[in-house]
């Protein structure tokens, strides 16, 4: 295992498409800081507070894709150039091989993940400081490197099956699309209001001519009792729930969220692990 990881880590070193993606994110953070002038500028200007967590996170909900098109490309060699034969030769198991990719693809994700943050505070230039506790916005990173430990097992998973290039790209890609619109759908039927009109007893309409007003009504589309708790604990365990809660500020249950991470990422490598295990390797 140290040998698979000591390979592993000075592979990761010289990985070119890690380092294309911390630069993209550098100049992506530049964008960000660029156009904060003017973000910044217009809410002073009508009064209203400044805060860096406004859109400090909203990189969040892109973050999977970045994790699977790495994984894709730094795990993808191993079938197709016999890496993977060359290991199980030299005496290495399945479950280290597994696992010592899990892990450097983890830690990959994390230095992804920590560029994002550290290039980040760049905004605090033109924004300011953040509005949240100091012990919220290491939660808040807690929790993103939970994501990043999710998606690198569940990415790491599907690489370590898949031997098609083209398959496995397309398994990554859907498998996080599939996740992200049902963190959307679940996020906007919880965004949705008890009563129309938001929290007003009345509302506006213009009839006749002109403004009356009109009693607020229960909203249809409110979710209630025991489907809003299932949909905001698939919310809260899914990555890309986790993400979209980020990017908005409005993670309620954080210590659901961190365990939902662990319990989801121990499953995928336990699942994995014995994928692997049964898989011919050709």
């Amino acid at each position: 295992m140290r040998k698979l990881l000591s390979a592993n880590f000075r592979r990761l070193w010289r990985s070119k498409i890690l380092w294309v993606i911390i630069a993209g994110v550098l100049l992506y953070s530049i964008f960000c800081t660029y156009m904060g002038i003017s973000y910044t500028a217009s809410r002073v200007a009508k009064g209203l507070p400044v805060a860096l967590e406004d859109n400090f996170f909203e990189f969040m909900p892109y973050t999977g894709a970045l994790f699977g098109l790495f994984v894709r490309l730094f795990l993808g060699p191993d079938h197709h150039e016999g890496t993977l034969r060359n290991k199980l030769v030299v005496g290495h198991s399945r479950r280290d091989i597994f696992l010592s990719n899990f892990v450097v693809c983890f830690i990959a994700c994390s230095m992804i993940m920590t560029a994002f943050f550290l290039f980040g505070l760049l905004e605090m230039t033109t924004i300011g400081p953040f509005a949240m506790g100091v012990e919220q916005v290491i939660l808040y990173f807690l929790i993103a490197l939970g994501t990043a430990s999710v998606f690198a097992a569940l990415f790491t998973w599907i690489n370590a099956i898949s031997t098609n290039p083209a398959l496995t790209a397309l398994y990554v890609t859907l498998l996080w699309i599939a996740m992200a619109l049902l963190s959307s759908g679940l996020f906007d039927r919880l965004a949705e209001p008890e009563m129309t009109g938001g929290t007003s007893d009345f509302v506006m309409a213009f009839v006749g001519g002109e403004f009356v007003e009109l009693p607020s009504e229960p909203n249809p589309m409110y979710l209630s009792g025991w489907v809003r708790t299932v949909c905001e604990f698939f919310l809260d365990a899914l990555p890309t729930g986790q993400s979209l809660q980020m990017c908005y500020s409005t993670i309620e249950h954080p210590v659901r969220e961190l365990v939902s991470s662990l319990v989801i990422t121990v499953a995928a490598l336990v699942g994995g692990i014995f994928h692997f295990n049964r898989k011919d390797l050709k």
